[in-house]
């Protein structure tokens, strides 16, 4: 289970004034986990049908976004076997924070042509989303469960953690996207709507887009305050 946004666009400069970095072994970790995930992800196999050659890039490519997502968002890990990494107010990173965030080797490890469709089918779905959804949110960006750990719960624990993550930033709307037809019945089991479904014109592929609102944290009793 995984779904993917491109690395072109977006508008928000990166903040890491609120970043807790996770250790270099745990990003590695998270990038070995989403390339056997996303192993024979629609997307990632129009844009390379090759599977020998996406086994040679899919790290580094879940290294850039798990990288940049602990930047300017987060990253959750769920006991090694599932995983979300998730933004703020943007799908993707722009041409500044891709610099600033060392995302400028991943097109080049994909080949430009594979990252030429990739960034067109993205640029669709960002439009999309802009067209659709307020100025502020949080995007869950990409979710994987390791192919040996499907069904366990691991895909419901990392979403929500993602969404309390995003709580604790202040935002009130989860968005995400997917381009997995099983995967639609699995969101909408945990509140998400389907608030836009298209066939992306340059790779004839369908995406749904959802949305669900995040319920704020419960109060404390009275007189019950936090450490």
């Amino acid at each position: 289970m995984g779904d993917i946004s491109g690395l072109v666009g977006g508008n928000a400069p990166i903040d890491a004034s609120n970043v807790k970095p996770r250790p270099v072994h745990e990003l590695s970790l998270v990038a070995a986990l989403l390339a056997r995930a996303f192993a024979n992800d629609p997307m990632l196999v129009h844009a390379d049908p090759d599977p020998r050659r996406r086994a040679r890039w899919l790290r580094k490519l879940y290294w850039g976004t798990a990288r940049f997502s602990q930047l300017t968002g987060g990253v959750e890990l769920i006991e090694g076997r599932g995983t979300a990494l998730w933004l703020q107010n943007q799908t993707e990173p722009t041409l500044l924070q891709a610099i600033f965030g060392g995302l400028l080797g991943v097109p080049f490890a994909l080949g430009l042509r594979t990252w030429f469709r990739i960034a067109r089918h993205e640029a669709f779905c960002t439009a999309r989303v802009r067209l659709l959804c307020p100025q502020r949110y949080g995007y869950l960006w990409i979710l994987g469960v390791d192919p040996a750990a499907q069904r366990q719960g691991f895909g419901r624990l990392a979403v929500q953690a993602a969404l309390e993550s995003m709580r604790a930033r202040g935002h009130q709307l989860c968005v995400l996207k997917t381009e997995t037809p099983e995967n639609v019945a699995f969101y909408q089991s945990l509140g998400f709507e389907c608030i836009d479904e298209q066939v992306v014109p340059s790779s004839g592929i369908r995406y749904w887009l959802f949305s669900r609102a995040i319920s704020p944290a419960p109060a404390l009793p009275q007189g019950q305050r936090t450490a």
